[in-house]
C-alpha cells in the first residue's frame, strides 16, 4: 500500500514469508515425483510465466523434492531459534510433507 511504512520499520527482525508447494499422493511412486517435478519447473521457468508470476509479485523456486524440504526445514528452524531442536514444535507444512512424500517411499526426498 503507496505511504504506509512496512511493519519492519517498527518491529526489529520482523520477516514475513509465504512459501507455496505442491503436495502428491505418499502412494506416488518416485518417478511420478520425479516427472511431476520437472514439468512444473519447465513451466515455471517459461519465460511468459515468469513475467506473469512477477506481475504478482512472486519469484519462482525451481528447486527439487529434497531441496523444497529442506528449505521448509530451514525456514522452520530460522523462527524457532531459541529452543533446543529436541524441543521445537514441528511446523504443520514438515508435518504434511512428511505425509506427501515420507523419506520411505520417496527415497529422493531427504
Amino acid at each position: 500500500m503507496p505511504g504506509v511504512p512496512p511493519v519492519s520499520d517498527f518491529v526489529l527482525g520482523y520477516e514475513a514469508i509465504a512459501i507455496n508447494g505442491i503436495g502428491v499422493s505418499r502412494n506416488m511412486p518416485a518417478e511420478g515425483v520425479n516427472r511431476l517435478n520437472t514439468e512444473i519447473n519447465a513451466v515455471l521457468a517459461d519465460p511468459q510465466m515468469k513475467a506473469r508470476l512477477a506481475d504478482l509479485a512472486t519469484t519462482p523456486l525451481l528447486a527439487s523434492p529434497a531441496e523444497f524440504r529442506r528449505l521448509i526445514a530451514d525456514e522452520t528452524d530460522k523462527r524457532q531459534p531459541s529452543r533446543p531442536a529436541h524441543r521445537r514444535r514441528r511446523s504443520p507444512i514438515s508435518a504434511v510433507l512428511d505425509l506427501l512424500a515420507p523419506k520411505a517411499k520417496h527415497p529422493n526426498v531427504s
